[in-house]
């Protein structure tokens, strides 16, 4: 018999390849280097704040919103990430 963990661990995987798979499809990569770098960073985001992602957007608790919360996840972890290091570029002091 499956414990709660194991099942929780299954929805966050299955979110988090179903978000990494649409992220990838709503933005192609450029080579092989940068689909496996997106590849991991979404689908280890998706797995990590999923939880996060669940509690802000205050959604019922059942299998279907864990799942659902991974996927988002997943799906705009590129995203912001991409934003964040274009506003760091752009408050860094000029270099020498």
């Amino acid at each position: 018999m499956a414990t709660d963990i194991t099942i929780d661990l299954a929805l966050k995987l299955g979110g988090a390849v179903s978000g990494s798979v649409l992220g990838l499809a709503f933005q192609p990569p450029k080579d092989r280097k940068e689909a496996i770098t997106r590849g991991a960073f979404t689908l280890l985001s998706g797995i990590l704040f999923a939880d996060a992602t669940h509690a802000y957007l205050k959604w019922p608790d059942s299998w279907q919103m864990d799942l659902a919360a991974a996927a988002v996840t997943a799906l705009f972890s590129w995203f912001l990430m991409g934003a964040a290091v274009r506003f760091i570029n752009v408050w860094r002091p000029p270099s020498k």
